[in-house]
């Protein structure tokens, strides 16, 4: 399975009580000061892992209930996760527990670096409200190729989301959208592939894609 299935997957089973947990939760969460160069030199190390039998690495930006879940099914799909965080308490935890996980700001150039994002396959910003054009470029530049997959908070963000470069993008709104679209197709007896091209369908509306 792709992992651009798995985010989709798992991004379509959150509830719309759980979005609006993780907005609460972001608009209370402490936001740490940068960090500057002898701060980096003094964390410990937070690097995606060398090894080349590890089928996909990724760079998670964001570990409010969102991040997660994503981390947890990335990781069972033994896919080598690092996390990026701007709650220090958050990363000293994770590290804790054997989590690569970096503290910083992620539209910094450095704190990509430190995560690994050279190396990385996909980079996911899970957490909403981010400067997305200035990551996504920051990412570009260290790593051309990398697959970005983008969180925003309103569907009316998901085309500027797309323009700013990500790969695929997803709102609360439009995935709680879909997946009632998925439930009541089900429930009249729509078959999978109807389901599928309706879901395409409606998700290149809401990304200001057009459409067939």
């Amino acid at each position: 399975m792709s992992l651009l299935v798995v985010v989709a997957i798992v991004t379509i089973a959150l509830n719309p009580l759980l979005y609006q947990g993780v907005l609460r939760l972001a608009s209370r969460a402490p936001r740490e000061a940068p960090l500057d160069a002898a701060d980096y030199q003094q964390l410990p190390e937070g690097r995606l892992p060398a090894s080349d039998t590890l089928s996909s690495r990724v760079v998670l930006v964001g570990y409010g209930p969102v991040g997660q879940v994503l981390h947890r099914v990335l990781k069972d799909y033994a896919i080598a996760v690092t996390v990026v965080e701007m709650n220090l308490d958050t990363v000293k935890d994770l590290r804790a527990k054997g989590v690569p996980a970096v503290y910083g700001d992620v539209a910094r150039p450095e704190t990509l670096e430190a995560a690994g994002v050279a190396e990385a396959d996909s980079l996911i910003l899970s957490a909403p409200d981010l400067d997305h054009k200035a990551i996504i470029e920051a990412a570009r530049a260290l790593n051309p190729k990398v697959q970005v997959l983008g969180r925003a908070t309103y569907l009316s963000q998901l085309p500027a989301l797309m323009a700013s470069g990500a790969d695929a993008a997803y709102s609360g709104e439009g995935e709680t959208a879909l997946a009632m679209l998925a439930s009541l197709m089900r429930q009249l007896g729509s078959t999978d592939e109807q389901i599928d091209r309706e879901r395409d369908r409606v998700e290149a509306e809401f990304a200001g894609r057009p459409t067939n």
